[in-house]
């Protein structure tokens, strides 16, 4: 089993962060932007492994990918922050970019909401927001892969 922490929103609350990384461990760690450098500025336990980041609409300066693909025990992911997919509006847009790309699930952030459907055959699968939440506790995202099976979570931080 594969246990991946997912941060989005992030917004320089690296304290949240950091007691996150500390306290539960992972074996894959997702930041999907908008700050997807509070990541790097933690100092991650020794062996863990480097984190993966796509850029936000707040991160446009820093470079780097916006959309990226990543597989876990045979289960593709799509990750992209969301804002170029249009999701404040629709996750139409977002489920068939990651259904053409052949993903079987798209992590996405930008709207600080918790949010977790599948759509046209692609789990879609928001984590809230750690920095601004836009209702209740600050979150992150736990997915665990095992196997070809996943499970996801919404962790408040309070």
């Amino acid at each position: 089993m594969t246990r991946i922490l997912v941060f989005s929103d992030t917004h320089g609350h690296l304290e949240r962060m950091r007691s996150v990384v500390e306290n539960r461990p992972a074996d894959l760690i997702i930041h999907l932007g908008d700050f997807s450098r509070d990541i790097r500025a933690l100092s991650l336990p020794p062996g863990s492994p480097e984190p993966v980041t796509v850029q936000g609409n707040c991160d446009m300066t820093a470079g780097g990918e916006t959309v990226r693909m990543l597989t876990v025990e045979g289960v593709t992911f799509f990750l992209t922050h969301g804002h170029l997919h249009g999701v404040k509006r629709t996750t139409g847009l977002l489920a068939a970019a990651a259904g053409e790309a052949g993903a079987r699930a798209a992590l996405f952030g930008h709207t600080h909401v918790p949010f977790c459907e599948e759509e046209n055959g692609v789990l879609l699968f928001n984590p809230g927001s750690l920095g601004f939440p836009c209702f209740g506790h600050a979150t992150y995202g736990l997915v665990e892969v095992d196997g070809r099976a996943l499970r996801t979570q919404f962790v408040p931080v309070v």
